[in-house]
């Protein structure tokens, strides 16, 4: 018996072993081939492991026998992996992969998510559109819910009548941010509706798109956040989903347990070096990953950089007129007043991911300092910054090593600037200085207590204590 079952795990990793060299040959060839569709694939997966499959499966499977004989149903394996959504048809041991980059895949949840909210959970399912053929998949609540999970910001979905408007908050040339209530899953979300903008030739299209399969069309935007949640990056806001509706395209997200990092700062963390240094290093993260994925972000600002407090990550929550890096002979101005680096306000200099390094740089000295380094004002900011009249002395009064960090990625010369993969071997980051900090600030915590102290030991009353309490200022 125990032999019998030893074969059977043999089998099963064997077999597993195959189905994940099957999946790269065909993603290779998939790439090869310029996304040509494939046919067929040829059978190398030969052993007979059909009943342990169709038994694993089977229990996610709740079609009335009606359905299963309209749709002509049978078991099929799903699994996720770093490519796409993989299924594998144990009987005829054949796979179909649909790959992330594939903007021709539609994904339709909305019945799912009606019906599991009515609670009819019977035939609970999702629909997958490609190629003018719908695959329903069924299956029980909580393994769709994780394929749902797997899906979402990943694949474009089909957009329902769910969705109510609660408010408009935001509203320019190419789009619209609205609060809404989805009453199919009884949540309430912010909605950044993407406008398609008219060209010359008075045809739709949008500000920025990208080409794949059958020239199938989408906004940079979405693909940009596709890219960035499929290595699921704690860094960007996650969104709940991408939406298709005819020529418009959408997403939601919610802000929850997010606190703007410029706050969060001057509430709890003022003066603390230890701080600075972990958001300095959640920044470079952040950066890294940007340029991995050649994405030039303009909006890497305070307005929209927040933290999670649970977690402690800074997360960017805002994908807005981000791009992927383009060639010599293009050039694509968003300019930021405040944060844009200098090769912005050149016309021959090539813009590259190097501009998120500055601004992660500007950010940090006004987190730091308390306003940004071309002033006080937005009136002082638009006269001073396209005069490049940048001022750092400021810098000299706080710890040298961060104040060089800084100064490292505010570099005029972008070819100056250090890759976002060599701010991790900045000293900030070392054990050393790490230890140091933490002496400084338990020091530093230590001293105000004993003030405080000694201030309440000469006060009887409680209420007289609080004001004479000197709460950290900026220096």
């Amino acid at each position: 018996m125990k032999d019998n079952n030893l074969s059977t795990i043999q089998c099963s990793f064997i077999y597993n072993l195959l189905i994940n060299e099957l999946i790269d040959m065909f993603y290779r060839q998939k790439v090869d081939a310029k996304k040509q569709k494939t046919e067929e694939l040829q059978t190398i997966c030969i052993l007979q492991l059909k009943k342990q499959i169709k038994s694993m499966q089977q229990p996610s499977l709740q079609m009335n026998q009606s359905m299963k004989q309209k749709l002509n149903s049978k078991f099929i394996s799903i699994h996720e992996t770093s490519v796409g959504l993989k299924i594998v048809d144990p009987d005829s041991r054949m796979i179909q992969v649909f790959l992330f980059g594939n903007n021709s895949i539609l994904m339709d949840w909305n019945c799912f998510f009606e019906e599991l909210n009515a609670g009819l959970e019977k035939n609970l399912n999702f629909i997958i559109e490609y190629e003018e053929t719908k695959y329903f998949i069924f299956g029980n609540a909580d393994d769709l819910l994780c394929i749902y999970k797997f899906c979402a910001g990943k694949y474009i979905f089909k957009k329902g009548t769910s969705h109510k408007t609660l408010e408009i908050l935001k509203e320019k040339h190419d789009y619209q941010l609205k609060s809404i209530f989805d009453q199919s899953r009884q949540k309430q979300y912010y909605e950044h509706v993407i406008y398609p903008q008219m060209n010359n030739n008075l045809d739709m299209s949008f500000y920025s798109e990208v080409t794949y399969d059958r020239e199938k069309y989408v906004p940079e935007e979405i693909q940009i956040i596709k890219d960035l949640h499929i290595t699921s990056i704690p860094q960007f806001i996650q969104v709940d989903a991408l939406y298709q509706d005819g020529a418009e395209y959408s997403y939601i997200y919610t802000n929850k347990d997010l606190i703007k990092l410029s706050l969060y700062y001057n509430n709890t963390q003022l003066d603390n070096p230890c701080f600075m240094s972990h958001i300095a290093h959640q920044l470079v993260l952040l950066l890294i990953a940007l340029d991995e994925k050649g994405i030039i972000h303009p909006g890497l600002d305070l307005k929209n950089l927040y933290i999670n407090p649970n977690s402690q990550d800074i997360v960017l929550a805002s994908y807005y007129q981000a791009y992927y890096q383009l060639n010599n002979e293009d050039r694509r101005l968003c300019v930021n007043i405040g944060y844009s680096p200098p090769e912005y306000f050149k016309l021959n200099s090539k813009l590259t991911t190097k501009t998120n390094i500055y601004q992660a740089g500007i950010s940090l000295y006004q987190l730091l300092i308390g306003y940004n380094p071309f002033g006080k004002t937005q009136k002082e900011m638009s006269l001073n910054h396209p005069k490049n009249d940048l001022d750092l002395k400021r810098l000299n009064a706080f710890d040298s090593i961060l104040s060089d960090f800084i100064s490292q990625l505010l570099e005029q010369d972008p070819q100056k600037r250090p890759q976002p993969s060599e701010l991790l071997q900045h000293k900030l980051f070392s054990i050393s200085h790490k230890e140091y900090l933490s002496k400084q600030t338990i020091q530093k915590q230590y001293h105000q207590d004993i003030e405080e102290f000694i201030i309440f030991g000469k006060n009887s009353n409680i209420q007289t204590v609080k004001p004479t309490i000197k709460f950290k200022k900026r220096l």
